[in-house]
């Protein structure tokens, strides 16, 4: 990675903007202020029991170069009782000639007090302008992190 500042309203600029992590989940950015640095949208995963889009909301630092959002996982096809955090920065890949999103993220699954340890999961993603390839795909499989519901 390079230094690049980044421009979110140049990053954010089409009307609908859509970015994919490495396994293929889409997040679609459709409403954005620019001088609050708030963002909404929905998300759709590629993996696990998720179905369909959820909503996503978030915020992102007008002067810099971070972000982060949030999405719960109930839409009006299933609840499944649990929400993930984003946080993190855009950077600019020179490999790629492009911006990446680069994240970590939380997943918290509601539990009962005794299994409250294991409520949480912690995992990263990288978000790109480019849907992935199989490749991809397959080798982000391979680290059995999702930030999305298991189970619904």
């Amino acid at each position: 990675m390079t230094t690049k500042k980044v421009d979110f309203k140049t990053l954010f600029a089409a009307t609908e903007s859509i970015w994919y992590n490495e396994l293929g989940s889409v997040m679609k950015i459709t409403e954005i202020d620019y001088n609050l640095g708030t963002f909404s949208g929905t998300y759709s995963s590629a993996v696990g029991v998720a179905e369909k889009e959820y909503l996503l909301l978030g915020r992102f630092d007008t002067a810099g170069q971070t972000l982060g959002w949030v999405v719960s996982w109930q839409n009006q096809y299933q609840n499944a009782h649990s929400t993930t955090s984003w946080s993190g920065q855009v950077q600019y890949d020179s490999t790629f000639s492009d911006f990446v999103i680069l994240t970590n993220w939380l997943l918290t699954v509601e539990t009962s007090p005794e299994n409250d340890w294991n409520s949480t999961n912690i995992g990263h993603d990288t978000f790109r302008q480019v849907p992935p390839n199989l490749e991809q795909t397959t080798t982000a499989k391979l680290r059995f992190q999702r930030s999305h519901p298991k189970n619904a």
